[in-house]
């Protein structure tokens, strides 16, 4: 039987940049900027450049915490720690919340579907590859 996580009562909370069906294999990021153009200016306004790149060059650690989480959790049907799934939320939020102050929409939908998976237990590796995939676009942004 597949554990599903019931969330805290007290958290309230509605994802609205993020689900598994917009995560394909092969999705179509055209649309979805790495990094937001105006959070970039606004960020490049008030800390500068060097502070910025300090900032983001932090991300990919936040990234891998969330990742080692995942590895930690089996696949569907497979037991598993009484609050793994919370911990993956609760990380995965705080990724999500990293995102979002630093315009990085990319990883911000990616990680509101690592949130939805601790609701539903979709496809983890997937997620994983896209959490991968961000990490190198932050190294890329970062060099610009």
């Amino acid at each position: 039987m597949a554990a599903v996580w019931e969330g805290h009562p007290d958290i309230r909370e509605t994802v609205v940049v993020g689900d598994m069906q917009d995560l394909s294999d092969k999705p179509d990021w055209s649309g979805i900027p790495v990094q937001d153009p105006e959070k970039r200016a606004t960020l490049l306004s008030a800390i500068g450049e060097s502070r910025l790149k300090e900032l983001l060059a932090l991300v990919p650690d936040e990234i891998l915490k969330v990742i080692a989480v995942m590895d930690g959790i089996e696949k569907v049907d497979a037991p598993l720690e009484p609050d793994a799934l919370e911990k993956l939320y609760r990380e995965a939020h705080g990724l999500k919340g990293v995102a979002v102050n630093y315009g990085l929409v990319r990883l911000a939908k990616v990680s509101a579907a690592v949130q939805d998976y601790c609701r539903t237990r979709g496809d983890i590796d997937l997620l994983r590859r896209k959490l991968q995939e961000c990490s190198g676009e932050l190294v890329i942004l970062m060099d610009q």
